[in-house]
């Protein structure tokens, strides 16, 4: 919604917005997961640190690809990590917490199964001491197949007939890519109230006002001209940053800036020097 959309229903993302900083013009280096979460945890493009395709192929970083968990398990951080990685190996990704062994929250989990263990989850990482953390809450919203509604999420789910157009740079508006988009936006609404729900639980740890947030997708909606193109409804993505305290309150900054700069930001936020 804070980026224009008057058919979807995000409060908890807007409220975001309206205390941090919205970027306009953010992008990721690739548009699907594996090489735009690869640019997100080593600060390199794909061609730099080698994980140029997806993960399910069996795409991997070069050997030595220094990741976040890395640099911060080093200077003394809790780091965790909630939904799926998709980036090889995983060895090289060393974040100190992650869900049980075979829950579905440890993989992409399209078929949105225990949704309120991202929460309990969270709020257990949250609570487990006063030493610094990062923690990293990947959802399985909103991701093909869209689901009308899960576990009561939304509330009150949309169809096709309740919008009158579909996505603007799909170029096609039929009923039955109506119904398709009204569902990517009951899963978008769906994802708001699981990020709700997980700021409540950081609230209640007493940490909120200490921690940076960061709000980002990691491509763009699977559509025509979307996830797996080189258009900018494939690359162009939200990002909300909020640091109570620190961030301009409901600033709104139009210049170009990409996933790759997330690493540099998070370490130098950290007091950790950038390579």
């Amino acid at each position: 919604g804070c980026y224009g959309s008057k058919d979807v229903r995000t409060p908890v993302l807007d409220a975001l917005a309206a205390k941090g900083i919205r970027f306009q013009n953010g992008f990721v280096t690739y548009s699907v997961c594996s090489p735009s979460r690869g640019s997100i945890l080593t600060g390199l493009y794909p061609h730099q640190n080698g994980q140029v395709g997806l993960a399910t192929h069996k795409y991997r970083m070069y050997p030595g690809i220094k990741t976040l968990p890395a640099y911060l398990n080093e200077a003394g951080y809790r780091t965790g990590c909630i939904g799926k990685i998709h980036v090889n190996p995983e060895s090289d990704i060393p974040f100190g917490f992650r869900p049980p062994a075979k829950s579905p929250l440890l993989v992409g989990n399209f078929a949105r199964k225990k949704l309120p263990q991202y929460t309990l989850l969270a709020d257990s990482f949250f609570r487990r001491s006063d030493t610094p953390f990062f923690l990293m809450v990947n959802y399985p919203d909103a991701h093909f197949p869209w689901k009308h509604q899960v576990d009561g999420m939304p509330k009150n789910p949309m169809s096709g007939n309740d919008i009158k157009s579909t996505l603007p740079f799909i170029g096609v508006n039929t009923a039955r890519i109506r119904a398709f988009v009204a569902d990517y936006y009951n899963s978008i609404e769906r994802l708001d109230d699981m990020i709700g729900r997980l700021f409540d639980k950081l609230k209640d740890s007493g940490k909120d006002q200490n921690t940076l947030i960061i709000f980002l997708a990691d491509y763009g909606a699977q559509f025509s001209r979307g996830k797996f193109s080189n258009y900018e409804a494939g690359l162009k993505v939200p990002m909300i940053i909020y640091w109570p305290g620190k961030t301009e309150k409901g600033g709104v900054r139009k210049e170009l800036v990409s996933s790759i700069d997330l690493l540099p930001t998070i370490l130098e936020a950290a007091g950790i020097k950038t390579p």
